[in-house]
C-alpha cells in the first residue's frame, strides 16, 4: 500500500527534479558527441591494437612459440573475443566520458551533477531509485499492453538474431543487453539529447519561441523519445519503444538521476533477455 500511495503521489503530482544546468544547445550538443564518437572509436581499438603488438614482439621475441591455440581453442576463442570486446567498448566510452567530463569542467560545471549521475536529488536512497524503476516498468507494460490490442505485434530483429545465439554468445549479448546498454543508451538519449533539447528551448535559439516549462519538458520528452525508439530500426516497434523512452525521459525529469532510467532501462532488456532464453528454449 505504501508503494501504491507514493505511485500514485508521483503520477498525481509529479516533483520536477531536474535541474536545468545543462550548457549544451542541441548545436553544441551534436558538435561535441561527434567529437567525443571519434575518441570513442579510437579509443575502442587501442585494446585489439595493444593486443597485436603484443602477439607481433612475442613472435618476434620467441619465433618458435606456439600460436596454434588461438585458431584450435574455439570456447578459449569465443571467451577471449568476448573479453577484448568488451574491454574495448569499456575504454573507448571511458575515454570518451573524460572527454565530456573536460568539456563540462570548461563551462564551470560538473558533468557528474550537471547529467543527474548520483543519488543526491532523492535524499542518497537506492530505494527511492529502485521504486521508481519497477514503477515505471509495470506502466510501460500496463501500456504496452494495450498497444498490442490495438496495433500489430512488433517486429524485434534483436529476438531473430538471439535464436541463433548459444552459450557464450548469449552471455555476451546478456551482459551487453543488460548493463551495456542502457547506460549507454540513457547517457545518450536522456543524459544528452534531452537535456540539449530543455536547454535548447530555454536558452539556445530556440528561445524566442518562448516555450512555457511544461511545453519545454513535453517536447524534450517526446524527441529523445522518438529519436530513441527510431534508431532501434524497427517500424513496427517503434510505438512501444516510444512508451520506453518517454517513460525514461520522465522518469528523468521527475528523479532528477540518471541512475532511475539506467536501472528501468536495465530492468525492462533483462525481462526481454529472458522471454528471449524461455522462447528459444521451448
Amino acid at each position: 500500500m505504501v508503494l501504491l500511495d507514493k505511485l500514485w503521489g508521483a503520477l498525481a503530482h509529479p516533483t520536477i527534479r531536474l535541474k536545468g544546468e545543462f550548457p549544451w544547445t542541441l548545436r553544441t550538443m551534436s558538435k561535441q558527441y561527434v567529437i567525443g564518437l571519434i575518441i570513442c572509436q579510437v579509443g575502442s581499438l587501442l585494446p585489439m591494437l595493444l593486443l597485436f603488438v603484443g602477439l607481433t614482439i612475442a613472435t618476434w621475441l620467441k619465433p618458435d612459440i606456439n600460436l596454434d591455440w588461438l585458431a584450435k581453442a574455439e570456447g578459449m576463442n569465443m571467451t577471449s573475443l568476448v573479453a577484448i570486446t568488451m574491454i574495448s567498448f569499456l575504454v573507448g566510452f571511458g575515454l570518451q566520458l573524460l572527454y565530456f567530463g573536460r568539456c563540462f569542467h570548461k563551462a564551470g560545471l560538473s558533468f557528474k551533477k550537471s547529467m543527474g549521475l548520483s543519488l543526491e536529488p532523492l535524499g542518497g536512497r537506492w530505494w527511492a531509485v529502485i521504486w521508481r524503476a519497477l514503477a515505471a516498468f509495470v506502466i510501460t507494460v500496463i501500456v504496452s499492453a494495450f498497444l498490442r490490442v490495438l496495433l500489430p505485434t512488433p517486429n524485434d530483429p534483436a529476438a531473430n538474431f538471439v535464436q541463433e545465439l548459444t552459450g557464450l554468445k548469449f552471455v555476451a549479448f546478456g551482459i551487453l543487453a543488460v548493463v551495456a546498454a542502457p547506460i549507454f543508451e540513457e547517457l545518450v538519449f536522456r543524459g544528452f539529447l534531452f537535456n540539449a533539447t530543455r536547454s535548447a528551448l530555454c536558452k539556445g535559439r530556440l528561445s524566442r519561441l518562448h516555450c512555457g516549462a511544461a511545453v519545454t519538458n513535453v517536447a524534450a520528452v517526446c524527441l529523445s523519445a522518438a529519436v530513441f525508439a527510431g534508431l532501434h530500426m524497427t517500424l513496427t516497434g517503434f510505438p512501444f519503444l516510444f512508451v520506453v523512452g518517454a517513460a525514461a525521459a520522465v522518469l528523468y525529469l521527475n528523479s532528477g538521476t540518471l541512475l532511475c532510467p539506467m536501472l528501468f532501462h536495465a530492468i525492462n532488456n533483462l525481462v526481454a533477455v529472458l522471454a528471449m532464453l524461455l522462447s528459444t528454449t521451448t
